[in-house]
């Protein structure tokens, strides 16, 4: 009932909307050009600020937008070729007795013109569902590569933070040496003393993660960070006892 309730809503809007774009464009073309251009200008306009609004603080969802109203648009669309095919033929039909001599059957010379107007509307709504389509697409693209790329930049500077505090004592056996980052993973090279040994790199494992989900790092993780650990024994042995990573939490 609410996609249903959606659906009208948004062809209300899309439809209010898309007849004064039209009326807008009407002196640039009112044909086909220009039914398209109204319709997939709105349509686009419509998933970026859908995008936005439906984002609740978070990212612009532009997929759930264009999901939310290409079918409403789809639909308006239908209905501008309908108009404009009935005002096309009602010029026709103005103009038949002047222009055009009647035949021996008594019709007109006039082209029946139904098919064409059905394959230009079937062309169009396949055009503009793909473009439409193909700009999402380009628009999530877009928008997760800088989300991705803002998100390295705050890897590397929490990175370089980090290091002006290093070597950090952690606890009696294991002290952090180095910090490194390579795209949205951060990785912690810790240093077992000598005096101790790791015996189940597991168990490290499941207390450091469940650690790492009770703090504010599970947000990070939650938009596609994640964390490695890395442990080492001192130098100049530099023996390895083990690595995991964190990219999920319960």
């Amino acid at each position: 009932m609410y996609a249903v309730g959606q659906f009208f809503g948004g062809l209300m809007i899309l439809g209010l909307v898309t007849q004064l774009l039209m009326r807008t464009l009407k002196r640039w073309n009112s044909d086909v050009p220009g039914i398209l251009t109204a319709n997939g200008l709105l349509l686009f306009i419509a998933t970026i600020l859908g995008g936005f609004g439906m984002a609740d603080g978070g990212e612009p969802v532009f997929r759930e937008a264009f999901a939310n109203y290409v079918l409403p648009q789809l639909a308006v669309l239908g209905f501008s070729f309908w108009q404009w095919n009935r005002f096309y033929r009602e010029v026709v039909s103005a103009v038949k007795p002047v222009i055009a001599p009647a035949t021996a059957s008594g019709e007109t010379k006039f082209p029946q013109m139904k098919w064409l107007y059905a394959a230009v509307s079937l062309i169009a709504f396949a055009v503009c569902y793909v473009l439409a389509k193909e700009g999402v697409r380009y628009l999530n693209v877009s928008t997760q590569a800088e989300k991705e790329t803002a998100s390295n930049r705050g890897l590397q500077q929490a990175r370089d933070n980090m290091k002006t505090t290093l070597p950090k004592k952690l606890d009696d056996a294991t002290t952090l040496v180095d910090v490194q980052v390579e795209g949205l993973n951060m990785t912690y090279v810790n240093e077992i003393g000598a005096e101790y040994e790791v015996k189940n790199i597991d168990a490290i494992e499941a207390l450091v993660k469940k650690q790492v989900c009770a703090s504010s790092m599970v947000k990070s993780i939650s938009q596609g960070i994640s964390y490695t650990y890395e442990y080492w024994g001192p130098h100049p042995e530099r023996k390895f006892w083990g690595r995991f990573k964190i990219s999920s939490c319960p």
